[in-house]
């Protein structure tokens, strides 16, 4: 009987992602949204696999997205550098100097000169990069909650749909994943490391956080932040402390300005961006956080997440001023934003989550096209077009911009 259940749910299955492939050239983006759907009603099928086809699917919508964008910025700038680099073999790309790409972000280095070396287009360099971005954001999101909670009951496929969607579509600033790439790939790695010292895995951990600057630089502020606030995470559970921090903080960011003031060289303060709505979700999401998890402020975990989260918008708070500066680690809280999203659906039950489950993915979509919408950068498709887009379409800007 199990086996006939078995392999009549695998013939659906073979059902839907036989209609999906023909359907990729109508719509490709609707018809990667449905194939996540689908890997995550057929778990049982899938089994171990599920979680792969899931966060791969979700993660290639976002990188078909990506591959449309117009080469400006720090993606014109990667993209050339991706075409440069296939000219030089690996000893003349360690010294070759571009723009700010360091001597000491070696790993970045390696990672575009190996894709230029396989391929012949940088279409492989932004489709990679983005998968990764995401792939390895819903994995540690999911992992560490779980792994924080002490979570083992079953997460029914509702529950992992709307993690998903949340860590994707709110989570993470798409329009940063084809600007900051260098960022988010050391955050990638960084995430990694973050999880083995969960484990336990001390030494491979603090290896992997410490490795994860030789892929962008910003990621060494970090090491000593995530120390800070494991040794001092049992004082600052308090919501007094807490306050208090954030005080000292914005009354220092005053010296920070004056600083900047009298030796305008030191500091950049760069342009501020439209970021606000942001900043009153993430302010919302921590004050929610605080609430929801306030008897559980005795565990480790959570305490020592607490003191990252209170640490780390220190520091932003402490450059509020420097619009480059905070703008430029500001993006770290995308992974903060994930995990406490899905920390939040954790203390809901089943009942809860069916509850949750329309609002919810209707906000995140809205939201997320909302921000690409009013995104300073060109795709080439608005937000209603993009959604509608044949494969036709999406082919003709690709070959145009690469």
């Amino acid at each position: 009987m199990e086996f006939s259940s078995k392999l009549k749910a695998g013939f659906y299955l073979a059902i839907t992602v036989s209609v999906g492939l023909v359907s990729v050239y109508s719509f490709p983006v609707i018809s990667l949204f449905l194939l996540f759907i689908m890997s995550l009603v057929f778990r049982d099928i899938l089994g171990y696999r599920q979680f792969f086809f899931t966060a791969l699917s979700i993660s290639s919508l976002f990188a078909v997205i990506n591959i449309l964008k117009l080469h400006e910025s720090d993606l014109h700038a990667y993209i050339k550098y991706f075409y440069l680099l296939k000219e030089l073999n690996f000893a003349q790309a360690s010294d070759f100097v571009f723009l700010n790409i360091r001597y000491t972000e070696v790993f970045f280095r390696m990672y575009v000169w190996l894709l230029s070396q396989v391929f012949t287009t940088a279409v492989v360099f932004v489709v990679l990069s983005t998968v990764i971005i995401y792939f390895s954001n819903v994995f540690f999101a999911l992992n560490y909650s779980r792994k924080v909670t002490n979570s083992e009951k079953s997460e029914g496929w509702l529950f992992l749909f709307l993690a998903m969607v949340w860590c994707c579509f709110v989570g993470i600033t798409f329009s940063l994943t084809g600007h900051v790439i260098r960022q988010y790939l050391g955050v990638s790695v960084f995430v990694f490391g973050f999880l083995f010292l969960l484990q336990g895995r001390m030494y491979a951990g603090w290896v992997i956080l410490l490795l994860s600057g030789l892929v962008h630089n910003a990621m060494f502020l970090l090491v000593p932040i995530l120390i800070a606030s494991l040794l001092m995470s049992k004082y600052l559970k308090s919501l007094i402390v807490t306050i208090s921090i954030l005080l000292i903080a914005y009354l220092l960011s005053g010296f920070v300005n004056l600083i900047s003031d009298l030796a305008p060289g030191m500091l950049n303060r760069g342009e501020a961006e439209n970021s606000g709505m942001m900043i009153v979700l993430d302010v919302v999401l921590v004050i929610l956080f605080r609430i929801a998890y306030r008897k559980d402020m005795k565990k480790k975990e959570i305490i020592q997440f607490n003191a990252f989260v209170v640490l780390y918008s220190s520091f932003l708070i402490l450059f509020h001023g420097e619009a480059l500066i905070f703008l430029r680690y500001y993006f770290i809280f995308d992974i903060i934003r994930s995990i406490i999203g899905v920390l939040l659906l954790r203390k809901l039950n089943k009942d809860g989550i069916a509850l949750i489950s329309s609002p919810l993915v209707f906000f995140s979509i809205g939201f997320f096209m909302y921000r690409y919408s009013n995104s300073p950068w060109d795709y080439g498709f608005n937000g209603a077009s993009i959604i509608m887009a044949n494969l036709e379409q999406i082919l003709s800007r690709v070959d145009v911009l690469y």
